[in-house]
């Protein structure tokens, strides 16, 4: 037995759903709130229609997964789910760099969990922050690009958490490398 979060009615086990992260294994809703919480919100609707699309681009391999999850964030979430992230995890510091205070990869880039209708994934805020300035058409890719040179973003600031737009160019990964060894010899 388990109350529900939302209705607050003791249930049998049976009327929850699977959570893998939760202590006992189940939801904290009944499957009966958590419907109507979905239905409600859109939930269901917003992402399920989509879903088939980004599986196809994945499947394709006309984009690759990291890809996918930063076109599902620019169309489906957009600039308002942006600007609530940038109002929650940034900071500005003195050289106008927006310094990404969210969740950090080791290597000091920006992360975002972006859910996707087939799984979460992690991707660089940085690469999202210039897909919705300049447009996800704009963002380069993991494959290389006409001339066969693979292209990259590279900060202006030397700053790996700078999420400011401002502060981001788009180079071929030979420049980007030569920057690098000019800016630390």
């Amino acid at each position: 037995m388990k109350t529900c979060s939302k209705c607050k009615e003791t249930k049998d086990l049976e009327q929850f759903s699977k959570a893998s992260r939760s202590r006992d294994g189940k939801q904290h809703m009944c499957k009966t709130c958590n419907k109507a919480w979905r239905d409600q919100t859109g939930h269901n609707s917003k992402y399920a229609a989509l879903a088939k699309d980004y599986l196809l681009d994945y499947k394709t391999d006309k984009e690759n997964l990291n890809d996918a999850s930063i076109r599902f964030f620019c169309e489906v979430l957009g600039a308002e789910e942006w600007k609530r992230l940038k109002d929650t995890y940034t900071r500005i510091d003195s050289n106008g760099c927006l310094l990404w205070e969210g969740a950090k990869h080791p290597d000091g880039y920006g992360h975002i969990g972006v859910r996707l209708p087939i799984g979460s994934y992690s991707v660089k805020a940085h690469r999202v922050a210039y897909a919705i300035a300049n447009g996800y058409e704009n963002l380069p890719h993991s494959q290389p690009g006409p001339s066969n040179e693979t292209l990259v973003i590279d900060h202006i600031c030397e700053i790996r958490n700078c999420v400011n737009a401002e502060h981001l160019q788009v180079v071929s990964s030979e420049k980007n490398l030569a920057f690098r060894v000019e800016r630390f010899a």
